[in-house]
């Protein structure tokens, strides 16, 4: 039997929850070495050092899944990149913040481990172990996680040399399950990681390990019908919308590969007539105009691309037919200078795959030249295929290339459309939306250079983007619900003062800072209200992140860089606070 005790030790010990509505703080000692202080806004009790968080340094760490595409959808984790040096995975459903970290021990030694800022501002490490190689100094983790929807559960792995093992880590609770207990030491894929909605999954060498949430046994290998078990793995997990079904990808060969749907429970269906060289799912940061794999919400539909002199998209269903795919994006459909596809997915609760077809663009290789198709197997298996965006003008096969360039795609549930930056020649574009089921693309602002944010407000959004002609200003404006009015112009800068740090709350709050050559401006937006608020028109510099604390303050800190920085709260639409803290170098670390 092979067990893990570091990790239960150690969280026995460090797992102490420390008090609520804290606001936590980094406080930059030497080196990006570091402690993580929670501060009392109302300055009545001392500051508190949450155990284990001391003389550390922040790392990076990535989610499994994260694509443009999907970052709205219910029960997503997103990785932000606003931490100096490192990231943090925002947790879905409010609930907090994950934090990778490293500690040294003495003597050349160092623990790894994550650690959760919730959102009542308690701090505590969830799961640690000690370093490994000759000098326990390398990090024990795969560098991916796993977060279930309800963003009160992770997966995690360890490597080989750390013993090879799966960890369930509640991250209210600190408790660490090995799903992994009683199996020899697996080499597992960091990018295989997922959490569905009642269970969970990883690949390793050996194969495609599961386990339910609802029993406490290790994962088991899954079982394929009619086939042997596969010899090689690209690693990667796909989920569907509501995350109770998957698919994979086999094959040790890349020329020949094979795709699998499968659930919880019972054996796991092959989709595609023949191997074939079926692409990698897709994801951040690999890729933008992903995700290249897809399977429905009732497990029955798959879809993927393919990989050769041209890329080519697959459907399978296998109610009308098992095991034999349909090519769905064939010459006799698409003119064959459309050999490129993207942004996969299938209409909620339907088996009707929506995707992007177009031309690759190198040497990006992203896409362009592309309309929003949508691809379905009929009853009998007969194939439909529509032209939803029509910028190429033909709803008839072949379908010839668009005229639009696609680029941070969203799909926005609440909306059931999609926004995004349509790219026309010129060096010119649109801010459109598609909406499935409706034929032709919306525009919502001509003259558009880039979209490069995008941000809730609400029951409305914020999004930020740069004008092509003039001055090529960057500007905010809001999105009424329902995407039908005329956008709001909320602020508009120079083509020298881009917009920065975004952080929005759920009353519909947007704070963002405008960047001029020597200082910033903080502003919120609150759009119930339709008000603009300027923090001060003093000329401050802004550390980064910009976030939000456990009671709804935007949080923050002022001063350059690595010089002692003021750290302040601003409860809008209250006037600002600083936190009874002395200035010291370092930044806020937000719950949300």
């Amino acid at each position: 039997m092979r067990t893990f005790p570091t990790v239960a030790v150690l969280c026995t010990a460090l797992s102490s929850v420390t008090r609520a509505d804290g606001i936590a703080v980094f406080l930059d000692e030497s080196g990006g070495m570091g402690s993580v202080v929670l501060i009392d806004p109302q300055g009545k009790l001392p500051p508190e050092f949450p155990s284990g968080l001391g003389g550390i340094r922040l790392l990076d760490l990535e989610v499994n899944g994260r694509t443009w595409l999907e970052r709205f959808e219910p029960g997503r984790a997103w990785r932000s990149v606003d931490i100096p040096q490192a990231a943090r995975i925002m947790l879905p459903a409010g609930q907090g913040s994950l934090y990778h970290f490293s500690r040294p021990e003495g003597g050349g030694q160092w623990t790894y481990g994550y650690f959760v800022l919730d959102e009542a501002g308690k701090a505590r490490v969830v799961v640690d172990a000690t370093g490994t190689g000759a000098a326990a100094d390398q990090d024990p983790f795969l560098g991916r996680v796993a977060i279930a929807s309800d963003g009160k559960r992770a997966l995690v792995a360890t490597t080989l040399d750390a013993g090879g093992n799966l960890l369930e880590v509640d991250l209210e609770t600190a408790t660490v399950l090995d799903r992994t207990s009683q199996v020899p030491a697996q080499s597992f894929f960091g990018q295989s990681l997922q959490l569905g909605f009642d269970w969970g999954l990883a690949v390793s060498a050996s194969g495609i390990w599961r386990y339910e949430f609802a029993s406490q046994l290790d994962a088991a290998l899954l079982d394929y019908a009619g086939a042997s078990a596969p010899t090689g793995f690209t690693g990667e997990v796909v989920l569907s919308r509501n995350a109770q079904f998957a698919a994979a990808v086999t094959g040790s060969d890349p020329s020949a590969r094979d795709f699998w749907l499968f659930s919880k429970q019972g054996q796991a269906l092959r989709a595609n007539s023949q191997p074939m060289a079926i692409s990698n799912a897709g994801w951040l940061p690999d890729t933008d105009h992903g995700p290249y794999l897809a399977v429905s919400d009732d497990g029955v539909a798959g879809a993927w691309r393919v990989e050769g002199a041209k890329r080519e998209a697959f459907l399978a269903h296998l109610q009308f037919a098992p095991g034999a795919s349909v090519h769905v994006t064939a010459d006799p459909y698409f003119i064959d200078t459309l050999d490129e596809i993207g942004q996969f997915s299938f209409r909620p609760g339907l088996r009707v795959l929506q995707a992007f077809v177009g031309s690759i663009s190198l040497p990006e290789g992203t896409i362009e030249n592309a309309d929003l198709y949508q691809m379905d197997l009929e009853s009998g298996g007969a194939l439909s295929l529509t032209n939803v965006t029509l910028t190429s003008g033909s709803n008839q096969i072949p379908f010839p290339a668009a005229a639009m360039t696609p680029d941070r795609v969203h799909w926005l549930p609440s909306e059931q459309a999609f926004v995004f930056f349509a790219e026309q020649s010129g060096g010119t574009g649109a801010l459109a939306v598609a909406r499935p089921g409706q034929a032709g693309l919306q525009i919502l602002l001509n003259d558009v250079k880039e979209l490069y944010e995008l941000q809730p407000a609400g029951n409305e959004w914020v999004v930020f983007l740069r004008r092509s002609s003039g001055d090529k200003p960057f500007q905010a404006y809001e999105l009424p619900q329902g995407l039908q009015a005329s956008p709001l112009l909320v602020q508009s800068s120079l083509d020298t003062e881009a917009f920065t740090r975004f952080s929005s709350r759920d009353d519909g709050a947007v704070a963002f800072s405008q960047s001029f050559l020597t200082h910033e401006f903080l502003w919120v937006w609150n759009a119930p209200a339709n008000q603009l608020t300027l923090l001060t028109t003093r000329e401050l510099n802004f550390g980064s992140p910009l976030g939000v604390g456990p009671s709804g303050e935007f949080t923050f800190s002022v001063g350059s860089a690595g010089n002692p920085a003021v750290f302040a709260r601003w409860p809008f639409p209250s006037s600002v606070k600083r936190l009874p803290l002395a200035p010291a170098p370092g930044f806020v670390l937000p719950s949300r």
